[in-house]
């Protein structure tokens, strides 16, 4: 190859002082103890190349840019050999030789001296003492790291380190020998791809996040399909019902969390394949699944008081797999209720003792710490008091009535407890005359019962402190009262005139007829009596006892009676005791009375009574 002897024979000046200034050293060291003796060489030096990362075929590897591959050099080596000196000669500075390794029994290297220009390298590897027979053996490795792509020529050049002309193939003594090209470097075959699925990413759970793989490159060509493992099942590039995570393909598929449970991590995997059809190894990345606290809403209620109330509560939480427990707050003073362990949707009930706006928080907690609030509110409407009202009639009129709320109910128990006040509109008229009176009980006034028959109402108003109110109406019977009559009629004497006497009184403020019958005939009708005493006078013609029937009358039809009996005694003649006529009324009582015992057998009371009304002019004289 004459690129390859050109590239030898352009440095060999300096190469071959730089191997006689390395070689005169090992020498001197190694001929104190081999000693010194010539030897021919019992057959060709070889070289191959092993291992796994270096396939040498026909004298070729092929190595990606930036690995490094290992070759191994076998050599055929005489009896008293004491060390090889290797040297190899790069036709670029892309080659560079990164570690030299001698094996045994060439277990003692020299360490590695670059050929100026970075046009190769030298090393050796020695064997103290020297080589007692013939050997075919793996002198040593070199580790070859190829810098950037192309076809490189790698030339081996080897020696006797101890006995330098031993290995002359052309050229004078202590040169060495050339053997290469052994080695030919190539990287024009396809490099591997290389992925990079970006990351790490973070997802809230039930989520989905696009992952991106356009970082992802090939030196030597394009990346071609992007393979991925989303479900870390180790299968790449699923798709549908078998892609639990989302499609794994193309360059930015969407991972999904929909039935992932945060907080967790999830590893994905990335394979790509280039223009040339070769897939690379996967490269991975982490997905953090972060958990999300649970939403919460709640519908709350309106509802009278002393009513149950209902607050439906709806959970919504991405994270198919996490599970709840809930608390409530009914914003009464009944303090917070645990509902434990809870599901949605759900509902709960309470029950409000008073009306008002209650403010109701509900707290959900899921099994990852997240937390969740709703609130709502529950209006509690007044419900006024109810009762009953009565009163004590019927009741005479001029006389009095009272009413009376009994059965007071109200639904809630901070009213009851409270109390209640009352109003009362007596007639029900529109006005209350008694107003936030904290009696349930009232009287009617009376000028309201001064009547009868007559019907009064009374509306009474019960309220609570809320100002809650419902209205009774009562109705008082006011009954009519007979009139009282108490009559007298005093006894007189025939030609006198008789005084009648009619005390009658009234509750009501009634107007009344008189009617009488005097008992000789003679009667009045509907007489107006006015006010009380009645007083009447009327003339008996003759003597007796007469009943006198008196009927006063109210205007609503109810009467009073009184019989009165008149006493009309006969009359007596009184004549003066000279005989000369009538005695006057104007005379002393006592000469009359004696007048009347000379000539009768009454007794003095009797004269003298008799005496006093004819005086008196009561009893009639007999000139009438």
């Amino acid at each position: 190859m004459p690129g390859v002897r050109s590239g030898f024979k352009r440095p060999r000046s300096r190469s071959i002082a730089n191997a006689a200034r390395i070689i005169g050293l090992v020498v001197a060291v190694l001929l104190s103890l081999v000693g010194t003796g010539t030897r021919d060489h019992r057959g060709p030096l070889q070289a191959q190349t092993t291992g796994s990362s270096i396939q040498f075929e026909s004298g070729s590897v092929v190595i990606g840019v930036g690995e490094t591959g290992v070759a191994q050099i076998g050599v055929g080596v005489p009896a008293d050999t004491g060390g090889i000196q290797v040297g190899l000669l790069f036709d670029t500075s892309a080659i560079q030789v990164a570690q030299t390794t001698c094996e045994a029994p060439f277990n003692l290297p020299i360490p590695p001296e670059p050929l100026p220009d970075d046009a190769g390298v030298f090393f050796a590897c020695a064997a103290l003492p020297a080589l007692s027979a013939d050997l075919d053996a793996v002198m040593g490795s070199f580790d070859i790291e190829v810098l950037a792509p192309g076809d490189h020529t790698v030339t081996f050049l080897v020696g006797d380190l101890l006995r330098g002309t031993q290995f002359t193939v052309s050229g004078s003594a202590n040169e060495f020998a050339e053997v290469g090209p052994l080695l030919m470097i190539s990287t024009s075959a396809n490099l591997v791809p290389v992925p990079d699925p970006n990351g790490p990413y973070e997802v809230d759970e039930g989520s989905t996040i696009i992952l991106d793989g356009s970082g992802s490159s090939d030196a030597d060509g394009t990346v071609e399909s992007y393979a991925w493992d989303l479900d870390g099942d180790q299968v790449f590039g699923e798709t549908g019902v078998d892609a639990s995570k989302g499609d794994e393909t193309g360059v930015s598929p969407t991972f999904d969390a929909s039935t992932l449970d945060g907080d967790s991590t999830v590893v994905v995997s990335l394979k790509v394949t280039d223009d040339d059809g070769t897939e690379s190894e996967a490269a991975t990345t982490e997905v953090t699944v972060n958990n999300v606290a649970p939403e919460v809403a709640a519908v709350g209620d309106a509802i009278d008081e002393g009513g149950v109330a209902t607050v439906d509560v709806t959970i919504s939480d991405p994270g198919s797999s996490d599970t709840h427990t809930a608390t409530i707050d009914w914003g009464d003073d009944s303090g917070v209720e645990d509902l434990g362990p809870v599901t949605s949707p759900l509902s709960r009930t309470h029950i409000y003792t008073d009306n008002g706006d209650y403010p109701i928080t509900v707290t959900v907690t899921d099994d990852d710490g997240g937390v969740g609030v709703g609130e709502t509110m529950v209006t509690v409407n007044n419900v006024a008091p109810t009762a009953t009202l009565t009163n004590d009639g019927p009741v005479d009129e001029g006389t009095t009535a009272n009413v009376s709320f009994s059965a007071q109910t109200d639904p809630s128990l901070d009213d009851s407890a409270t109390g209640f006040v009352y109003d009362f509109d007596f007639g029900n008229d529109g006005t209350f005359e008694i107003v936030d009176s904290a009696s349930p009980t009232a009287g009617v006034p009376s000028e309201l019962a001064v009547d009868g028959p007559a019907t009064v109402e009374v509306l009474g108003r019960i309220k609570d402190k809320d100002g809650g109110s419902t209205d009774h109406v009562t109705a008082v019977v006011v009954a009519n009262v007979s009139p009282s009559l108490t009559c007298s009629i005093d006894p007189v004497n025939v030609g006198t005139t008789s005084t009648l006497i009619c005390e009658f009184s009234d509750p009501g403020l009634d107007s009344h007829s008189v009617n009488i019958d005097w008992g000789d005939g003679a009667t009045l009708d509907n007489l107006d009596p006015g006010s009380s005493p009645l007083v009447l006078e009327h003339l008996y013609t003759s003597d007796g006892n007469f009943t006198v029937a008196v009927e006063v009358t109210d205007d609503d039809g109810d009467t009073a009676t009184d019989d009165p009996v008149a006493v009309v005694n006969p009359g007596i003649c009184l004549f003066d005791q000279d005989g000369s006529g009538f005695i006057e009324q104007s005379e002393a009582v006592g000469p009359v009375a004696d007048y009347l015992l000379e000539r009768s057998s009454i007794t003095r009371e009797q004269a003298v009574e008799v005496a006093t009304a004819y005086l008196l002019g009561t009893a009639l004289t007999c000139g009438a």
